[in-house]
């Protein structure tokens, strides 16, 4: 691994690989998400391509920023004399509008078909695509889920799971051969960590549980994934991992009430007495609140209602495979909070 490109490089997965290769020696390039087009209609493209690295924090990192990934035509230059890339650029929408699900599909799908074929003509040796945990499924038990597990049994509904699903498939189904790249997928759970310049959502609910502005039991389990960790994982995938498998990347499997109680431990505070129950009925008028505010402003469904499926759900996964094929071992829960926190804080300041 010498010359490498990631993608999202302005994303907080983007930021702290490039950290990782940067700790290893190597500069890589990187594409961003800014578009080549807003840049061109600034009065000084260099000032403001600038401001952007600066509130990304790549300017403190060594990276060659050579365009924007939605740019095809860059892609494929970036891609010449690379052996290794990480694919860490995808669309998020909580919505399923016409346009939400159609922005996303370009970015995740064709722009995941576009990566592949960018490296194969360019002879890269590795691609590792990042992909998500939520296209592994939601269990209504409490029980891990693996990259075994079947998705039409735990499928999540939420058109980003779908679309991050669907990019995640091709990724897996390239071919493999002497002149195509080896293809591994990585599927981080819920992110969170220091050094987050555009504010991870993970970190933004440590924020206010911290100040306790939360005190809601919302029935719903997740795995926490240092960002940290995260990285890690992203390079032993690109050394170690196999061409057409997938490896979940997660740290620890809590509930609400535990996430809550352990940012008030560290803290040193006193974990709150009781936590307000929130059952699914009370949220399903505030969605269809939101989603006519949108109507209004002339906006498509800002939120699904697919995003119910959540609740009385748990997003537990199993390691094991990344561990035992990789040699990938995750930090203590009680690390990444307290990291989180302070990073939070400072920023703050």
């Amino acid at each position: 691994m010498e010359n490498v490109l990631v993608t999202g490089a302005d994303g907080i997965l983007g930021y702290h690989t490039i950290k990782l290769l940067n700790r290893k020696g190597i500069k890589p390039k990187g594409l961003v998400s800014i578009e080549n087009e807003d840049l061109a209609k600034d009065k000084d493209p260099a000032k403001s391509l600038a401001k952007f690295l600066a509130k990304s924090g790549l300017c403190d990192l060594k990276v060659d920023i050579v365009g924007s990934v939605t740019d095809l035509q860059v892609l494929r230059k970036a891609c010449q004399g690379m052996d290794t890339v990480f694919h860490m650029s995808f669309g998020l929408s909580l919505g399923d509008g016409s346009e939400a699900i159609e922005a996303m599909d370009k970015k995740n799908i064709e722009g995941t078909h576009n990566l592949i074929e960018a490296a194969t003509e360019a002879g890269v040796k590795t691609v590792v695509v990042s992909s998500s945990s939520l296209t592994i499924g939601l269990n209504p038990e409490p029980q891990p889920l693996n990259e075994a597990t079947d998705w039409a049994t735990p499928a999540f509904n939420l058109p980003y799971a779908v679309s991050r699903r669907d990019a995640e498939l091709i990724a897996l189904a390239a071919e493999e051969g002497p002149d195509r790249p080896k293809v591994v997928v990585i599927n981080p759970s819920f992110t969170m960590g220091p050094k987050d310049y555009k504010g991870a959502p993970a970190n933004k609910l440590a924020k206010l549980i911290g100040k306790g502005m939360i005190k809601l039991n919302v029935p719903i389990g997740f795995g926490l994934l240092d960002v940290r960790d995260y990285a890690e994982g992203a390079l032993l995938a690109a050394e170690k991992g196999l061409h057409g498998q997938s490896y979940i990347l997660s740290g620890e499997n809590v509930e609400v009430p535990k996430f809550i109680n352990k940012i008030y431990e560290i803290k040193g505070l006193k974990p709150p007495g009781f936590l307000l129950s929130v059952p699914v009925w009370t949220i399903s008028p505030l969605i269809t609140l939101i989603n006519i505010f949108g109507k209004i402003i002339g906006k498509e469904t800002l939120v699904s209602p697919s995003i119910l499926e959540l609740w009385n759900q748990h997003a537990f996964y199993n390691t094991s495979k990344a561990r035992d094929e990789l040699g990938w071992q995750p930090r203590p829960l009680e690390e990444t909070i307290r990291d989180s926190l302070q990073w939070v804080n400072c920023r703050e300041k």
